[in-house]
Order: structure tokens, then C-alpha cells, then sequence
């Protein structure tokens, strides 16, 4: 179709993507036509010899491909091809990329996979990611305010968890396309839909009320009264505050004055504070602290990263942790086990801190929909030859045990005790993809 490369340009990804276009009226035959299309890391997901790889707001990143193929025919009818999750993918003989070098092998090539007539019933279905614009923004109308449950908060309040309640109602849950919530605590925060923990966010993070925690919220949602329950931690007499957004089909819903607030530090929360039944009218409206922007936080809150997710579990231990997978073929999951954190929150990579002591990184890639295992050892130095990616996770340690429940679409987890700590770190697209469509 082109002889172009390293399409397209490298730009600030966070603000601007470039796209390509083509003319392919001379390409397009009468009966099947095939659109396929092999995806490289470029700058955006592969660094280069003289970039890194890692750093920028939008890496980690993973190549991924938003195509639109508008077809206008003689008659006046037209019609359109978009990518979307009908397409299908696999791997190729490419197994490593950069803008710099790659790593080819023939022996991995599909030979006629670009052609119409190709038999893909064996690759995968793709993943459709939702767009960017899909994470609700905070300076958006009506912009969101940062909230708490005293006056003041903004400078010094007294340390101790608040919680923030606000109802929602929601007339028919199917006729929604989609609902992302997004939520900011200073120092930390739990937030809950209708009694379901959502997002959370320690306390104990240098700067972790930068990295907003995001929630696909819309399996949650019934018809009639609704909920977004959040705990607001304060681990300290510091500068506290809660914000967020979610975007509830074409309705908004932001941390504003219309918020209740439960007065004080309790040491526990009334039985059902977190449920969309709970009668809420004895608490006071929540305490507008300012609008997004305002200081100490600035507009220094990070874009969402991406799916990964760090589950702490407490306590440096050894033992086998089972994880199980259903999804797509080609979904690639990477766990990193540490015996220690980052103060920014994220796995360590140097185990714990001793010469040579290196976090494992085990990759494994789902063969298909059916569910598949992966056992792979916790703690420090963990080690893993297994293929399958997971979904949940039990982990046995001697004569206790720990085990986990994992919300893909949110990499939330519920965990009956404390015994290890995993890294989701990412989940990596297929390098091919390719679609069928047929031409009148």
C-alpha cells in the first residue's frame, strides 16, 4: 500500500498521535477484501537506543492500532470499516522490536496472512481498548471539587479516615454504553459502588494521590438509587483531600458540594455507610475544598498509566501461588514478585536491595478463551516456565494461606489474608492484527 516507514511521526504521545492516510480505491476487488496490518513498539512503546523506554506519561506502553477504512460507491452508498473487537490477531515472526533493530524469525512467518482468502479461524479475537477520552477529566464541566469533612483540610486536618457518600439514580443499567469512574485521595482512599470495592490507593505513598485509580464501573450499576461511597485516608496532620469524576453514560457526576460527609474520625464506619440503601440524611453536606487546580495539588495529577495494578499483601514469605486466566488468545499478563516496594508504591526490582538479588518478571500469554492455570513460586526469585496469564490467584503458604479474587476489567482484589505481593505490570497486545470485510 506504501513504501512509507516508522509511520507514523513521533510526537508527545500524552497530547498528540499522528495518523496516516491512503487512498486504496486501486486495492479494493470485487467479493472478500482483507485489511491486515503488523504492529511495531516504534517510539511510542519501544524507546530507542538513544530514547528510553519508560518515564514519559504514557509509558509504559503497548502498540495498538485505531483504523478507519471509508468505502463510497458509485450508486452513492457508502460504507465503513473500523477497528473494533471483530478483528482477529496473533503473533508474527517479528518477536522484538525498536525504531533501532528488531529481532526476526522466518521460522514464526505466516505466509499469505495478508491475503483475503487466509484461514485465521486459529487466531484471537482482539481486545478493544477504551479510548483515552473515556477516563473522565477533572477540569471538565462542571469541574470537580476536592472534598473533605472539615474546613481547611487543604493546608492541615487531623489524621484519620473521613468517609463521602453521593446517590445516583440510574433509570435502565442496559441502556448505558459505558461508565468509568476516577478518584484521587490525599494521602489514600477506598472507593466503593454500591458496597463493591472499586479503586484504592495506600496512604503510605510518597505522592501517591498524583495516580488517579480508575474503574469500569458499569457492571455494578442497577436500576434506581445508586452509590459512590469513598473512605478518605489521612495517615497524618497534613494536607488532605479527595477528588473525583465519572462519567455515567452522557451523565457526569463529580466530587462537588452535593456530597454528604460523615462528621469526624470514626474508628469504624456506620454498618452499610458504603450501600446504596444506607439512610445518609443525618450527615452534613461534604466541605468544598476548591475546584481542581487549587494548591497544595495544582493540576499535578498524572493521566492514568494503564492497567497495572501492585497488590501488597504485608509480609515477606515464600510459597506457590496458583493464577487462573480466562480471556482472549494472545493476552499477555506480566507478574513481578518483591520482597520490598518502591516508595512510589511500584514493585521493587532489586528484590530486597541485596547484590543480586533481582525481582522475577514471569510473562505468560493466554492459548484461548478456555480457563488455564499458572503456578509460579511467590516471593523474591520467583521463577516461572508456565504459559498461561491469570485472572485470580491462590496462594498457599505452609499452614496458612492467602487468595485473591481479580476484576480484569479493573485489577481490583480481594484478599482474605495477608501473605505475598504480586505486581500486575502489563498486559501486551498481539503484534498482528487483521480483519475481514467484504467489497460490492
Amino acid at each position: 500500500m506504501t513504501d512509507d516507514v516508522l509511520n507514523t511521526d513521533f510526537t508527545t504521545y500524552d497530547k498528540t498521535v499522528d495518523y496516516s492516510t491512503y487512498d486504496v480505491t486501486r486495492l479494493v476487488r470485487p467479493g472478500s477484501d482483507a485489511l491486515a496490518v503488523s504492529l511495531g513498539n516504534g517510539f511510542y512503546a519501544g524507546g530507542a537506543d538513544d530514547y528510553p523506554a519508560s518515564g514519559e506519561s504514557w509509558q509504559p506502553g503497548e502498540p495498538t492500532l485505531k483504523l478507519e477504512l471509508d468505502v463510497w460507491y458509485a450508486d452513492g452508498t457508502s460504507a465503513q470499516v473500523v477497528s473494533d473487537g471483530s478483528w482477529k490477531v496473533t503473533t508474527g515472526p517479528t518477536t522484538a522490536n525498536s525504531p533501532a533493530a528488531e529481532t526476526y524469525d522466518a521460522r514464526l512467518a505466516k505466509p499469505g496472512w495478508t491475503q483475503p482468502g487466509y484461514d485465521d479461524s486459529g487466531w484471537g479475537g482482539a481486545a478493544a481498548l477504551p479510548a483515552a477520552s473515556t477516563v473522565p477529566s477533572y477540569s471538565g464541566t462542571p469541574t470537580a471539587d476536592w472534598l473533605w469533612n472539615t474546613a481547611g483540610a487543604a493546608s492541615t486536618t487531623t489524621a484519620g479516615t473521613i468517609y463521602l457518600r453521593k446517590t445516583f439514580t440510574v433509570t435502565d443499567p442496559s441502556t448505558i454504553s459505558s461508565a468509568i469512574l476516577r478518584v484521587n485521595g490525599d494521602d489514600g482512599e477506598m472507593t466503593y459502588v454500591n458496597g463493591t470495592l472499586v479503586a484504592s490507593s495506600p496512604g503510605n505513598v510518597i505522592n501517591g494521590w498524583q495516580t488517579s485509580q480508575v474503574a469500569d464501573i458499569k457492571s455494578l450499576l442497577v436500576a434506581g438509587t445508586n452509590v459512590i461511597a469513598i473512605a478518605g485516608l489521612n495517615i497524618s496532620a497534613n494536607s488532605s483531600g479527595i477528588i473525583a469524576a465519572a462519567q455515567v453514560g452522557t451523565t457526569r457526576i463529580v466530587t462537588d458540594g452535593t456530597w454528604k460527609a460523615l462528621p469526624g474520625t470514626p474508628a469504624t464506619p456506620p454498618c452499610g455507610w458504603n450501600t446504596a440503601s444506607f439512610d445518609d440524611s443525618a450527615w452534613p453536606a461534604a466541605t468544598v475544598l476548591g475546584g481542581y487546580g487549587i494548591s497544595p495539588w495544582g493540576t499535578g495529577i498524572q493521566n492514568p498509566a494503564g492497567p497495572s495494578k501492585v497488590y501488597d499483601f504485608g509480609i515477606t514469605t515464600s510459597g506457590w501461588t496458583r493464577i487462573t486466566m480466562q480471556g482472549t488468545a494472545g493476552t499477555e499478563v506480566q507478574i513481578e514478585y518483591s520482597e520490598q516496594l518502591n516508595p512510589d508504591g511500584t514493585v521493587q526490582s532489586e528484590g530486597n536491595g541485596s547484590a543480586g538479588q533481582t525481582a522475577e518478571r514471569n510473562r505468560a500469554t493466554a492459548r484461548g478463551r478456555e480457563r488455564s492455570d499458572l503456578a509460579a513460586r511467590a516471593g523474591a526469585g520467583a521463577r516461572s516456565g508456565a504459559d498461561k496469564p491469570p485472572l485470580a490467584f491462590r496462594t498457599g503458604i505452609g499452614p496458612g494461606e492467602c487468595s485473591a479474587s481479580v476484576d480484569r476489567s479493573t485489577w481490583n482484589v480481594c484478599s482474605r489474608a495477608a501473605a505475598c505481593g504480586v505486581q500486575v505490570v502489563s498486559i501486551a497486545a498481539a503484534v498482528a492484527v487483521r480483519a475481514r470485510t467484504a467489497a460490492r
